[in-house]
């Protein structure tokens, strides 16, 4: 997978934390008109915030429509690993903007930035790219299958069930039911 696809799943991975972002920098309370909503000083914070909520999930979604079109591999569920709960640690990373950052202030912006690119490599490099609360909010599961597999899916996984994998990435696959289960 390229790395500018990875970077894209990681900013998904990471667009609640840009939602809130852009949240925290509105105006909501004594607000007479809809246009005063975001102030001019957070104009471009909150529009950038809110394109990087919006635009990797759309990307994300799209990816996961569009690998369903390749050929799939079938598998038979021997083992299986739920991993749905590496997202809750990766989630701990959310609340260091909250503990911190200022955005008022133009050294604690670069900060955040910073921050946000060193996580980036990392998420990139180590290839984690599937651990994502937005594919957890949506129904989706992550599973370790047979000692060889990802997969992402909303299927129940159970011992002997049978998958088709699409593969998105070395060993990452999206899962569907085979239909031939018994």
């Amino acid at each position: 997978m390229r790395n500018w696809l990875k970077l894209i799943l990681f900013l998904s991975s990471y667009s609640p934390l840009f939602l809130i972002i852009a949240i925290l920098n509105l105006k909501l309370n004594g607000v007479e008109n809809a246009k005063d909503i975001i102030p001019n000083d957070k104009f471009w914070l909150v529009i950038i915030m809110l394109a990087l909520f919006i635009m990797p999930n759309i990307i994300l979604f799209s990816l996961i429509k569009r690998v369903r079109s390749f050929q799939p591999i079938n598998e038979k569920t021997n083992t299986f690993i739920n991993k749905n709960s590496d997202v809750l640690n990766y989630i701990v990373t959310y609340l260091i903007p909250f503990l911190s950052f200022n955005f008022d202030k133009l050294n604690q912006t670069i900060a955040f930035a910073l921050l946000i690119f060193v996580l980036a490599i990392v998420y990139i490099h180590s290839n984690i790219f599937y651990i994502n609360p937005i594919l957890i909010m949506f129904g989706y599961k992550i599973f370790d299958i047979n000692d060889k597999y990802t997969v992402i899916t909303k299927t129940t996984v159970k011992r002997d069930k049978k998958l088709k994998l699409y593969r998105i990435h070395d060993n990452v696959y999206v899962g569907d039911e085979d239909g031939s289960n018994n």
